[in-house]
């Protein structure tokens, strides 16, 4: 890689031109995350997610006796 003997200022120049189009193309936080749980939640299938009642969460310290 070949480095460039380039002063802030010239390089801040430079980089501001182009700021702008990479804003517009960069996907905000929200967006990703929001990209990230539709795709979990497609794995996942139908199932998931259901509420747990009751009677599930007493099963699980059931001991059988």
């Amino acid at each position: 890689m070949m480095r460039r003997r380039t002063g802030r200022t010239e390089a801040v120049g430079r980089a501001l031109p182009h700021a702008p189009d990479h804003e517009r193309e960069a996907t905000s936080l929200v967006e990703h995350g929001m990209a990230f749980a539709q795709a979990l939640r497609a794995k996942a299938g139908p199932c998931a997610g259901r509420p747990v009642d009751k009677d599930y969460v007493d099963s699980l310290y059931d001991d059988g006796l």
